[in-house]
């Protein structure tokens, strides 16, 4: 029987929370140490491991995968993507804002894997920025109230709040992005960006601090509250008030850091439990605060550009960024069963659905899946198998060989799965 109960493993990065993840597997955290993700996969840097019943302990799931990849992961996963588990799916628990980044095309991680091989750079080394040869397109569904950055927001918008702000900052600049023809605008942007992230550190510390202080005035006198960096009560806030109050909460967290002025120039997002981003190449983005589901292809490549202690390569996150003024790009929810959210988007290696069972409801296997449990305790059959039982944070592999499934009782429950396989390009 291919169904394996997962055990995960945990980065523990600064940004995360104390609390979520040791709640939802019960253990203890008497030291408060920050555990940001729960990795669910095959991703050579940290694979699951799983519990077959009867097994002697955990095994490797990338190793398992490795040794029968038809059988593991079907024959159509692997003329399309190749013997490997084509996603990876995490559980995200944001205490604090994590950096600003975006992720390569495939041919950009491509070429970047192969580039830096040559150069010689380890696979483990703190400079490293591309982990593996795969691309990254990624949908973050948000579990609890979820707050993001996400996109560069329209020129006009951009110029207004760069001039409220910081008015005498990269004038020239900003000049060039108002005149700029619709033609024109990504370049002027281009330039824009390019500026702003390469800034000398005296300008950059006399920015941040006159930048601050007029955020501060403008949300103490438009609101009248003191605690101005709040981010609890972002939804329904007045547009400039809302970034004024985003880029203190950033200057809390990383003062000297240029990405603190991220809201004057990206899209603020608010998600509610149950709505989700999708996130192809190219996207500048950057999450605030939150519990969030992310479901990506198989890749650790991030090229970062500030609001983080990891490292940072400026001029490698250009080489790869979209310049585009655009609107977040909201998955699309498709309703496939009762209680049932499928979310769509344009990734060929994964599809996320949302689950609330109440009741019993049968799922057909279109290839490897990923079960997390975050509610409730139901319980999975296959055939004429033994139930396994799925508490709240309890994971399951399900084998491409199943034909189908069954869900008894109640919960909340993600799934990953594979979309109608698409030719790759």
């Amino acid at each position: 029987m291919s169904v394996y109960i997962l055990e995960n493993t945990i980065q523990k990065y600064s940004w995360g929370s104390p609390e979520t993840i040791p709640t939802l597997l019960g253990f203890p955290n008497p030291d408060h140490e920050p555990f940001a993700e729960l990795w669910l996969g095959a991703h050579p840097k940290a694979p699951s491991k799983l519990v077959a019943p009867g097994a002697d302990g955990p095994r490797d799931l990338a190793a398992l995968i490795a040794a029968d990849p038809d059988k593991f992961l079907g024959a159509r996963s692997v003329r399309a993507f190749g013997p490997r588990l084509p996603y990876l799916f995490k559980l995200l628990a944001i205490e604090k804002p994590l950096s600003i980044q975006a992720h390569p095309s495939l041919e950009q991680a491509i070429e970047g894997f192969a580039r830096e091989n040559a150069a010689g750079i380890p696979l483990d080394a703190p400079n490293r920025n591309y982990r593996d040869d795969n691309h990254k397109p990624e949908i973050v569904c948000a579990v609890t109230p979820f707050r993001a950055l996400c996109g560069f927001r329209e020129a006009a918008k951009i110029v207004y709040l760069m001039r409220a702000f910081i008015p005498s900052f990269l004038k020239p600049q900003v000049d060039v992005l108002e005149a700029a023809e619709p033609e024109g605008r990504s370049a002027a942007l281009a330039q824009f960006f390019d500026r702003l992230m390469t800034t000398d550190e005296g300008t950059r510390r006399r920015v941040l601090k006159s930048a601050c202080a007029k955020a501060r005035d403008f949300v103490v006198s438009d609101v009248g509250i003191q605690d101005v960096a709040g981010l609890d009560d972002l939804i329904g806030c007045d547009p400039n008030t809302l970034a004024a109050r985003t880029l203190l909460r950033l200057s809390e967290e990383y003062p000297d850091d240029i990405g603190v002025l991220a809201p004057l120039y990206m899209n603020i997002v608010s998600l509610a439990p149950g709505e989700a981003l999708f996130l192809p190449a190219g996207v500048l983005h950057a999450y605030l605060s939150g519990t969030g589901i992310e479901l990506m292809a198989n890749s650790d490549n991030v090229l970062r550009g500030g609001l983080t202690p990891k490292y940072v390569d400026v001029k490698e996150l250009l080489s790869v960024l979209s310049f585009e003024s655009a609107p977040p790009n909201y998955a699309i929810k498709n309703p496939t069963a009762p209680g049932v959210i499928s979310y769509r988007t344009k990734a060929d290696e994964f599809e996320l659905s949302r689950i609330t069972l109440d009741g019993e409801l049968s799922f057909p296997v279109k290839g490897p899946e990923i079960l997390l449990c975050l509610s409730g305790s139901p319980e999975l059959r296959t055939g004429d198998e033994a139930p396994i039982p799925l508490g709240t944070g309890a994971s399951v592999f399900i084998g491409a060989d199943i034909p189908n499934y069954l869900l008894r009782g109640r919960g909340e429950i993600y799934r990953a799965t594979l979309p109608t396989l698409r030719k790759r390009t």
